[in-house]
């Protein structure tokens, strides 16, 4: 049998957050009945995936980057760093302290005092082989480029946006 996490809708991938201990830690799941290939590459733009968390309360939203002030380049982007994840698994893809995303979200002129709000994660990977093949002239023959990038991506590297479950703001304290 399937496991449990498996989508009976065609839905190929989940993004899921908790609380583990003093860290908030993002997943993303996947919910396909086959290995998937999940881009931990994060940074600013293609073919990096990008990660955001979010704090909304009423009609404010907030956002910090998973990766602050980061500026990847090609040489940067590293083939480990694309990883399988077994039907129904998960997979975690970056993790914050507490402490420090309290702090960020401050900067940002974030309340996470109040009793309302909540915080969520944003994953978005669009580096996949049909980027690959419409980047192919700046890719092919171009040796700054790794040789990851260069070569056919996985047919199951998951190009997706998800966001995740919510976290009550109370429950970040």
């Amino acid at each position: 049998a399937a496991p449990a996490t498996i989508s009976r809708h065609g839905i190929e991938a989940d993004c899921r957050i908790a609380r583990e201990g003093d860290f908030l830690v993002a997943y993303v799941v996947n919910r396909t009945d086959h290995v998937a290939v999940v881009n931990k590459n994060f940074g600013n733009s293609l073919p990096f995936a990008s990660g955001d968390w979010v704090f909304e309360t009423g009609a404010t939203m907030k956002e910090v980057s998973a990766v602050p002030g980061a500026n990847q380049t090609w040489k940067d982007f590293l083939g480990e760093n694309l990883s399988e994840v077994g039907p129904g698994e998960s997979l975690a893809v970056t993790r914050i302290d507490l402490k420090t995303l309290r702090a960020r979200f401050a900067e940002e002129g974030a309340d996470l005092s109040g009793e309302s709000g909540s915080v969520h994660f944003q994953y978005n990977n669009m580096c996949d082989r049909l980027w690959q093949s419409r980047e192919r002239a700046a890719l092919s023959g171009n040796t700054n480029v790794p040789k990851v990038l260069r070569d056919p991506l996985s047919r199951r590297l998951l190009s997706t946006r998800q966001s995740s479950n919510r976290v009550h703001v109370l429950d970040l304290q």
